[in-house]
């Protein structure tokens, strides 16, 4: 096997690709990894080199810039000495069993190509249909091989140096398709292989292919390709199942919802373009092989209707499945889920069909339906194809496996209409789940996808209610639980919720033996599901003290028994299989004889809001206000006696003294906790915390924590400063709400005021935005993103003023918070007013009373009397940004204008910030 790398200043990120190559199962000397260094400038080659000293499978190779990845492919070929070539992107990964499992597979099927399941880092599962399942032996007919163009894939050598496939060396657009265009047409055998992953791609905002992006240049390629694709075919299957695959995917697509994402007049520059390629080498026929959506499309594209494209986009992009889950539960080791999913818009209407006799045919608006004739719209036969189908995807390495789902999609009546439907069941046995393997990660997210009709809507599965459904299989902890955004996901190994916990258990069902120095104890829970082994091992600890226990069945329920440390004050009773502790919702109240009584707190919850939050010294500030609620979200109305906080009566045993209920800091204790999204990095963030009593009546009381918090993104991560990425803050209550870390919001009164909070800090090296996501509030932190204009627009969107001053000195206040050790941020005001009129002057932002000023003097520049774009460009750190500060109306040179834009900058932001 062999793997070959280009390489331009790929610096340690490189060390990704050496971890995945040094971690594979197949022998070292039996692959080679090839890097072609493209004449990197920061010392990358010289790490290549240090490393192949120690690894004998690499290979190093030094070429002057070629400033495009196509050279370093093709010599990285003509050095390959291997049975299969990968071409690799420099900071990529690749599974441990990758090579030997492809190279094996290859062998056995005589592939000329194996497409390999392929994972992208932190983004939808890629090419679903095309990883459903195993497919030894396929040609390029079978549409499903056409669904990955990446280069990410094992292609035979001595079937690339047969037919003197390159790749392009030129800077162009698609050069992948330029490559796999005629390894599709001439292979023989293309295998699939779907039931390991392969590759993971780590896709990045900015790469090579989307860097030249003219209508011209777009389109320039796009025909280019679909030409080689008419060359390199002839009439019949062959070309005709290619075109439909590429006409729909690299045309339609531009006119399809996407199309409202870019500006009209890329769109309008680039619609005749697109229909001489449609006229010179798409025929009509390839329209049949296109799903019904994909077909009205077509229809309104070779017309010329723009017009009738937009109000399709518009009308499609609303359309979505929603699922009502009607059974959840466990079934001789296996989750059985059973639902209704239908083509609904967004807010839950029915998708809109309507039955003329025996037909069904699609309805339109009014301004979409005269486009079209009852031909066009008539769906009747569309549901051949459609497919309902559950997934489960692992939280951290994103693997998504498919999961064995009964039901088809069908038209149903419902309330006087039609509707496309399907009612469904599945079985997720987590000991095959993977392609008959066991899922080897601790989190999963299930997920329900919808196609027909040539939507094929992916969205997570909503729940069923709010109780967790924990099971033991074989010793193995495995819980179903409701997210905080109400969707389903599966715990394999208690890291949020612990199977004792999930089970609920009652206060009735927990004995104890109570002596000074500790008890036994005895806890049924007939909630949990065991299957397997009847016999597991249980830690139990109380204040710290924790003493091995064991879980069995009796009498066809599970039953924990265990031994405890009596605790010196009021503790939670805490039990995990896997060790460590996981909250019960019990706890044991310490009472002044000594003696230990236990309660249950399931029905109090802590329900965290931030009330204030601001920079300060470098660090964010928060104050979160928690108030204890009851399960309906309401106060929960503690008993107040003499002075003291007691649990309602009915949370500890019958005929329990008062006393026997008091509330401790113990029992309502809360954890800040912050976690890189998509990651298992969690920092914690200390509190301290100020109770408030208020007074509900007659020995009644609310009760109210406050916790002050100082979150130092320069020394969080033990004692370093956080990484580049997008960081969600949470809550942990040490008892309450299962013990299970709860995303930090907003009260009524937004916390972040407008989009949010920007700062530098670490002597201006560094910067981060504290905001509220859009689908929920929740509070979150970016720091040194990527994109750095995109984040701290943040700070132009709440400009007040632009003010001339004497000696033409232009002032824009910005709320952006400078750290106590960041000095003046020095760079350059951009002005423009888009019709010839260009100047740069040198500009600072330094700290002011409402919080950063910039300043720059204008020389001898005549400003245009109508709008002007400003920009201000600087380097933070090791990124340079640039910070679009709206529009401006210059007016007189001592007068005062206000900044203004015909599109908010705050919608803006908030859209680019979402995240899933």
């Amino acid at each position: 096997m062999s793997v070959v790398v280009p390489t331009y200043n790929s610096g340690e990120r490189i060390m990704d690709v050496i971890d995945s190559l040094d971690a594979q199962s197949l022998p070292s000397d039996e692959f080679e990894a090839i890097f072609i260094d493209d004449g990197s400038t920061d010392g990358t080659y010289d790490l290549l080199s240090n490393l192949a000293i120690t690894r004998p499978y690499m290979r190093v190779k030094r070429i002057a810039n070629t400033g495009w990845p196509g050279r370093p492919r093709n010599l990285g070929t003509e050095m390959a000495r291997g049975d299969y070539v990968l071409y690799m992107d420099h900071d990529d990964k690749i599974f441990p069993e990758a090579l030997e499992r492809v190279h094996r597979y290859g062998i056995e099927n005589n592939a000329d190509v194996v497409i390999g399941k392929e994972v992208i880092e932190g983004a939808p599962t890629l090419a679903w249909d095309t990883f459903r399942e195993d497919v030894p032996r396929a040609t390029a007919v079978q549409s499903r091989v056409l669904g990955l163009m990446t280069p990410h894939k094992f292609y035979r050598r001595e079937f690339l140096t047969e037919h003197g496939i390159l790749y392009p060396e030129e800077k162009c657009y698609l050069e992948d398709h330029f490559f796999n265009i005629p390894i599709f047409v001439r292979a023989k055998v293309i295998s699939v292989l779907a039931d390991y992953p392969c590759y993971t791609w780590v896709k990045h905002a900015t790469n090579n292919s989307k860097a030249y992006q003219a209508p011209d240049y777009f389109w320039r390629w796009v025909r280019q390709a679909i030409a080689l694709i008419h060359d390199h075919t002839s009439p019949g299957d062959v070309r005709d199942v290619m075109m439909a695959r590429w006409y729909g995917t690299r045309i339609l697509r531009v006119f399809s919802p996407r199309m409202l994402n870019r500006p009209r007049a890329w769109i309008e520059a680039g619609m005749p373009l697109a229909t001489q390629i449609v006229e010179t080498y798409i025929d009509k026929q390839v329209d049949e092989r296109m799903s019904h959506v994909w077909r009205l499309r077509s229809t309104l594209l070779r017309r010329g209707d723009l017009d009738g494209l937009y109000a399709l986009a518009k009308h499609d992009k609303e359309i979505t499945a929603t699922t009502r889950v009607t059974d959840l539960r466990w079934d001789n080791g296996a989750i059985l889920i059973s639902g209704i999913t239908a083509l609904t818009d967004r807010s839950g209407t029915p998708y809109p069909l309507r039955r003329e006799g025996d037909r069904v045919l699609r309805q339109l608006p009014a301004d979409l339906t005269g486009r079209f004739t009852p031909a066009d719209l008539d769906v009747t036969g569309a549901l051949t194809d459609a497919v309902i189908e559950l997934g489960i995807r692992g939280r951290r390495a994103g693997v998504e496996w498919p999961v064995a789902t009964d039901g088809a999609v069908a038209f149903l009546e419902r309330d006087g209409g039609t509707v496309a439907e399907a009612n469904w069941r599945a079985r997720v046995d987590p000991r095959t789940a993977a392609f008959g393997r066991p899922l080897d990660e601790n989190l999963w997210d299930l997920s329900v996808r919808l196609s027909a009709l040539g939507f094929a809507p992916h969205r997570r599965l909503p729940v069923l209610d709010h109780h967790a459904h924990p099971a033991l299989l074989d010793g193995r902890p495995a819980v179903v639980y409701a997210t905080v955004n109400d969707n389903v996901s599966l715990d394999l190994a208690e890291e949020n919720v612990g199977v004792v916990q999930a089970a609920e258990p009652r206060i009735a069902d927990l004995t104890i033996a109570d002596n000074p120095t500790g008890g036994e104890l005895v806890l049924r829970l007939p909630a949990l599901h065991v299957h397997g082994n009847p016999k597991v091992g249980v830690d139990v600890s109380v204040a710290g003290q924790t003493t091995p226990g064991e879980l069995t069945v009796e009498d066809g329920c599970a039953v924990l028994r265990a031994s405890y440390v009596a605790p010196a004050a009021s503790a939670p009773i805490m039990a995990a299989v896997t060790g460590g502790g996981k909250p019960t919702g019990l706890a044991l109240l310490r009472q002044p004889d000594g003696r230990s009584v236990p309660t249950r707190l399931g029905d109090v919850r802590p329900r965290p809001v931030v009330s204030e939050l601001r920079w300060d010294g470098g660090m964010l500030r928060a104050t979160i206000d928690c108030p204890f609620v009851d399960p309906t979200g309401n106060p929960y109305v503690f008993e107040h006696v003499n002075g003291e906080v007691l649990l309602d009566a009915a949370a500890a045993p019958p005929a329990a003294p008062a006393s026997d209920r008091a509330v401790t800091p113990a029992l309502v204790g809360m954890e800040l906790l912050v976690n890189k999204r998509g990651s298992d990095d969690w920092f914690t963030v200390p509190v301290q915390a100020t109770p408030t009593i208020t007074r509900a009546g007659h020995g009644r009381a609310h009760l109210t924590h406050r916790y002050d918090a100082s979150l130092d993104p320069a020394t969080m991560r033990a004692g370093k400063g956080l990484k580049s990425g997008l960081y969600d803050v949470y809550t942990r209550s040490t008892v309450f709400a299962g013990g299970q870390p709860q995303r930090l919001g907003q009260d009524d009164t937004p916390a972040v005021p407008g989009v949010g909070l920007p700062a530098v800090y670490g002597g201006g090296t560094a910067y981060a935005i504290a905001y509220g996501t859009v689908d929920n509030g929740k509070l979150s932190i970016a720091v040194n993103r990527t994109w750095p204009k995109h984040v701290l627009t943040a700070a132009a969107t709440a400009t007040a003023e632009i003010t001339m001053g004497h000696g033409a000195r232009l002032r824009v206040a910005l709320p952006l918070h400078l750290g106590s050790t960041s000095g003046p941020l020095r760079g350059t005001l951009r002005l423009s007013d888009g019709q010839g009129f260009e100047a740069a002057v040198p500009a600072a932002v330094e700290a002011s009373t409402r919080g950063a000023e910039l300043t720059a003097r204008l020389g001898g520049e005549t400003l245009p009397a109508g709008r002007v774009e400003l920009s201000f460009d600087v380097k933070l750190g090791r990124h340079l940004m640039s910070m679009p500060l709206g529009r401006w109306t210059p007016g007189d040179a001592t007068g005062t204008a206000t900044a203004g834009s015909t599109r908010s900058p705050v919608a803006t932001v908030l859209r680019l910030l979402r995240r899933p």
